[in-house]
């Protein structure tokens, strides 16, 4: 479950079933050829699905491929400063009919300040209802909705290219983990090897974080200045971070990548192996996050984060850690220990993620607890009249 909800991307498809009537080395062959077109086509079919959206006049209308609306915050229409003015000299008559009452009656120009207050806060809040949506171009949406793909898919490329790759000693040969019937790196083994493993590696895994640091260096400045259009197509890889550490995505896809690896080839190794390399790669990830601070620290959330991310590398130490100790000993009171230490670490993260998530929320929404009670008792109100009105029903019923 743990895995799921960590990697997304990597549960997307599942097409073991529908190749089972293949030969293992066969299925496996094949099943590498999908998921080597999902980035393709990841690519290329929001491209093509915004760009007749873009030629759809009902969708689009007169934006286009390019066109925005209030994207850069534009001034309001002609017609509705014209109207402002109207209203606002409205006011000063209205304010100048008060002012000659205030000085027959003081107790009407009280009244009347309470009233000015009123239609001052109603005006305020009408002003906000009036905000304009930002709508963004097309381009704009078929660009985010590629990175957004691209971003899941990469979990699962990474680990397919990799189990390409991964072969077994048996006696003086190498033989496929998948099919130890299927010799490597010779014959099919190397077909694949040259068309599959090769551009997948240069193309997926090295290919992708290079773009993206690419297209973010390019634009480093507009993400310092909170860029609407940037923020809008690459907020994925660089919201949340220091805008100096705008490619902090980067390392964390080489994270990624460093962890598919051990979990790939560390199965030809012992588990011991396997545990101590995760361990070690685990520590250089919590080295490098505590000394480089990608969160920011000005802020309670960027704070907040950063802890919460230093939790959570912490956790999945001590996880290899306690795993490590649980294989070689044999004490069932040690395991126990163990054991409830691990569900008490997990159990204490899950909370403290559930209460910054909480807290971030509240403030988003802008809710608040006078709010909330509010809502609360409008909703009693209304379940005691439902309740009223049920009940005069059946009596009139039964009379």
């Amino acid at each position: 479950v743990q895995s799921v909800l960590s990697s997304v991307g990597q549960h997307l498809v599942d097409p073991d079933c529908e190749l089972s009537l293949f030969s293992p080395a066969e299925a496996f062959y094949r099943k590498n050829i999908l998921y080597a077109s999902f980035p393709i086509l990841a690519f290329f079919l929001p491209w093509t699905f915004w760009f007749i959206m873009s030629k759809c006049r009902y969708c689009s209308g007169d934006r286009g491929w390019r066109g925005r609306q209030n994207v850069f915050g534009e001034e309001e229409d002609e017609s509705d400063k014209d109207e402002n003015e109207d209203k606002e000299s409205d006011d000063d008559s209205a304010s100048d009919e008060s002012s000659e009452n205030d000085e027959n009656n003081e107790i009407n120009s009280s009244e009347g300040g309470e009233e000015r207050v009123k239609d001052q806060e109603e005006k305020k809040k009408k002003a906000k209802k009036k905000k304009k949506k930002k709508i963004f171009s097309n381009k704009d949406k078929a660009i985010l909705s590629s990175v957004v793909s691209l971003y899941l898919l990469y979990p699962t490329t990474t680990q397919q290219t990799f189990s390409l790759l991964s072969c077994k000693q048996v006696g003086e040969n190498y033989w496929l983990t998948e099919d130890l019937e299927e010799p490597c790196y010779n014959g099919r083994h190397l077909l694949y090897f040259f068309l599959l493993v090769i551009p997948q590696m240069l193309l997926y895994i090295c290919g992708l974080p290079g773009v993206s640091l690419y297209f973010l260096r390019r634009n480093r400045q507009k993400i310092q200045d909170n860029h609407p259009v940037v923020q809008f197509r690459y907020g994925l890889l660089f919201a949340g971070y220091r805008h100096d550490r705008y490619y902090w995505e980067i390392v964390m896809a080489l994270r990624k990548v460093i962890v598919v690896a051990i979990g790939v080839f560390g199965k030809l190794t012992s588990t011991e192996s396997q545990v101590h390399g995760a361990l070690l790669a685990l520590f250089l990830f919590i080295l490098w996050h505590t000394t480089m601070v990608p969160f920011p620290r000005d802020t309670k959330s960027g704070q907040s984060v950063g802890v919460l991310e230093t939790f959570a590398l912490t956790c999945c130490f001590c996880t290899m850690w306690c795993g490590l100790v649980f294989y070689h000993t044999t004490s069932t009171g040690v395991r126990e220990t163990l054991s409830t230490f691990l569900v008490l670490l997990n159990v204490v993260f899950f909370c403290c993620g559930l209460r910054i998530f909480w807290r971030e929320f509240v403030k988003e929404q802008d809710i608040t607890v006078g709010g909330v009670r509010q809502n609360i008792s409008n909703l009693a109100l209304s379940l005691g009249r439902t309740v009223s009105h049920m009940r005069m029903s059946t009596e009139e019923d039964t009379q």
